[in-house]
């Protein structure tokens, strides 16, 4: 069944507002929170407050928008879904496109919000981009990328799309897994996990410090994690799947499609 031009346009701002609002939220509680007598640029307190803030924020934006589009605000959890079937190629990328011109709204929000202040805010010029710390290398940023995307991706993978999961508790579990990378990846990497948050700030920013990491490192781990999971952890179980990160309209196609055949087998 074809889906009408508003609903494709409904998704893909869907996409688009979902990332913004993530950008726009977890950036802005790293510019909040810098303390620039800090070599890191964060204490402890505003440490875990950033990374609380992103598991929140990931938490609320699911719950937002999880019923329209999927709430992916991802590109690499949209090319997983994608290439294990659950995505058709025209949502792919459709949300693809939404979801970085949503990741450069948000940072355009962000700089129109704080003030030019390098004194009380001392990373306002790259808009909460990401960057490696001090003695990081580019390989150990790729590495730490990679691991945290590939926990963030499997975690979705199995709480949210697979038969068996945890209904609407899964936003929490997924946001609480966010919570837990950024904590281990602030300091190292970042903690991104998401191309379309490091490329807004980096569009609107200027400052491209090492942005090959930020993609090599979540698509090589979103691309194991979802090998791993449809080749040896999905569930046979056929119980109905939650809909959270599955676009409903394509789940609603099929069984329309299942039931269609199934008539046409009874006649």
């Amino acid at each position: 069944m074809a889906l009408a031009p508003f609903e494709y346009f409904r998704e893909a701002l869907s996409e688009f507002l979902a990332t913004c609002c993530f950008v726009f939220l977890m950036c802005g509680t790293g510019l909040s929170t810098r303390d620039p007598n800090d070599a890191l640029g964060l204490d402890l307190t505003a440490h875990f407050a950033v990374s609380l803030a992103n598991g929140l924020a990931a938490t609320t934006v699911i719950y937002m928008f999880g019923s329209i589009s999927g709430a992916h605000f991802n590109p690499v959890v949209s090319v997983s879904l994608w290439a294990i079937g659950k995505l058709s190629t025209i949502r792919m990328v459709m949300y693809f496109a939404a979801q970085m011109a949503g990741g450069i709204f948000g940072a355009a929000l962000l700089k129109g919000v704080f003030p030019s202040n390098p004194i009380a805010y001392p990373n306002q010029g790259g808009l909460g981009h990401t960057d490696l710390t001090a003695d990081v290398t580019p390989a150990n940023g790729w590495m730490c990328e990679l691991l945290i995307t590939f926990t963030l991706v499997f975690t979705a993978m199995r709480v949210a799309v697979d038969p068996v999961n945890f209904g609407k508790f899964a936003p929490l579990i997924i946001g609480g897994v966010i919570f837990v990378n950024v904590m281990i990846g602030v300091t190292i990497s970042g903690g991104s996990m998401n191309p379309a948050r490091s490329f807004g700030p980096a569009v609107v920013s200027g400052v491209w410090f090492h942005h090959w990491v930020y993609w090599v490192g979540p698509f090589m781990g979103g691309g194991l994690a979802t090998l791993l999971y449809w080749q040896v952890f999905q569930s046979k179980e056929q119980s109905k799947p939650y809909r959270q990160f599955q676009n409903p309209r394509d789940e609603q196609t099929l069984e329309m499609e299942a039931v269609m055949d199934a008539d046409a087998q009874h006649d």
